[in-house]
């Protein structure tokens, strides 16, 4: 098994009486495509808002790279290289594709304000850099005929493509996609598969919630079944669609995550 990048131990996270996420434990490889599937409302995406910081868990610890990073805040755990994209898409609608990518770099750079009206040399050469990782994400996305365009005016799936791209402009250990086909055709969907299996390429491990139980079979390494905020089973997508106590637990929820 190769390294473990994100270790998840006893987390608990409640709401009231409701226990979102309670006393689950799971480790997340580098370069590995995990696969989060479950009901709605099994806890999924509370498992993501406490790994990025929106939500403080109410016990046990999550560890990246070796450090604790259960009470830092969003702002910290993304600079330390945990990004995200959200269910509904969260562009600067009037800004260019290359201005949205761009925006993914902000927090990479070591210029501060002073820097930026002087333009001292090593602001200049930072927003050479910059752009020039804008280019090549662009590029690696497949977006680069449009990067002059603005946001609002592409089609969904590319404007999912431009979210995914400001993401990854930060090169993060552990990229999190929270329903990244939502709103896709079949076309869009494949062309979304390939994109991550071509992210996980690069090192980054993948982090993925997905009501589309055909494709997370098709395109994770690994499993995790989430059913009323406990982790209900863990295992290769063979191992998983086998499994009764899974097939039970799919039968008919429609609670809202």
């Amino acid at each position: 098994m190769s390294e473990t990048i994100l270790s998840i131990k006893e987390l608990t996270k409640s709401f009231y009486a409701v226990h979102a996420v309670d006393n689950v434990s799971l480790d997340i490889y580098k370069s590995e495509l995990l696969g989060i599937i479950g009901p709605n409302g099994s806890g999924k995406t509370t498992l993501f808002n406490c790994i990025t910081g929106i939500y403080s868990p109410d016990a046990g610890r999550i560890i990246f790279k070796g450090e604790d990073i259960s009470k830092k805040p969003m702002d910290e755990i993304a600079n330390m290289g945990i990004r995200r994209t959200f269910q509904t898409i969260r562009l600067f609608k009037d800004m260019s594709v290359a201005e949205n990518i761009y925006s993914g770099y902000y927090n990479t750079s070591k210029q501060g304000a002073f820097a930026a009206f002087t333009h001292f040399f090593h602001y200049n050469e930072d927003e050479r850099i910059a752009w020039g990782a804008v280019r090549k994400m662009a590029e690696f996305f497949k977006i680069d005929k449009y990067i002059n365009l603005r946001a609002s005016d592409l089609a969904y799936g590319l404007q999912r493509k431009v979210e995914m791209a400001r993401a990854m402009i930060a090169k993060p250990d552990v990229l999190i996609l929270d329903e990244p086909a939502a709103g896709m055709n079949k076309t869009e969907r494949l062309e979304l598969t390939d994109m991550i299996r071509k992210i996980s390429t690069t090192g980054t491990a993948v982090l993925i919630i997905e009501h589309d139980i055909d494709m997370m079979m098709s395109l994770c390494h690994r499993i995790a079944v989430f059913n009323q905020g406990t982790l209900l089973a863990e295992g290769l997508p063979s191992e998983v669609q086998s499994n009764k106590a899974v097939i039970e637990a799919y039968m008919g929820a429609d609670n809202e995550d």
